[in-house]
């Protein structure tokens, strides 16, 4: 079984570094993962419901 976090990363793969809170809840994963992840700098918030990873701007 994946992590939550695992899943995550694996959203972001498939979407050339970009995903939305949209498509962690269709993955089953509570929302506050994407907090917090982008609070440990893993992952940073582009706008509303929508985060990547860094150095996609």
């Amino acid at each position: 079984m994946t992590s939550n976090s695992e899943t995550i990363y694996q959203i972001l793969k498939n979407n050339k570094g970009f995903i939305t809170a949209t498509q962690v809840t269709e993955a089953a994963i509570p929302r506050h993962y994407l907090s917090k992840m982008a609070e440990e700098g893993a992952i940073y918030k582009v706008g509303r419901g929508i985060y990547a990873l860094p150095g996609n701007r």
